[in-house]
């Protein structure tokens, strides 16, 4: 991933979370600390390139994209 990627996917989650806690509630409080990791596992990722990712699970993945 490029540095424009991983920016924009750290700005999406943000807005996930945002969106769950705001409006509906989307996500279990397990399936927020897995989106919290990811986000800062991107923002580590950043700062040391060597760093591996931590995506999130496909069934967390498919909740996001249906609210974004």
């Amino acid at each position: 991933m490029s540095k424009k990627q991983i920016e924009e996917r750290i700005a999406l989650l943000y807005l996930a979370l945002q969106f769950c806690s705001e409006r509906k509630k989307t996500f279990t409080s397990g399936e927020r600390i897995c989106i919290n990791q990811e986000r800062f596992q991107l923002m580590h990722i950043l700062e040391n390139e060597r760093a591996t990712p931590r995506p999130v699970s496909k069934e967390i993945e498919s909740k996001i994209k249906y609210i974004s």
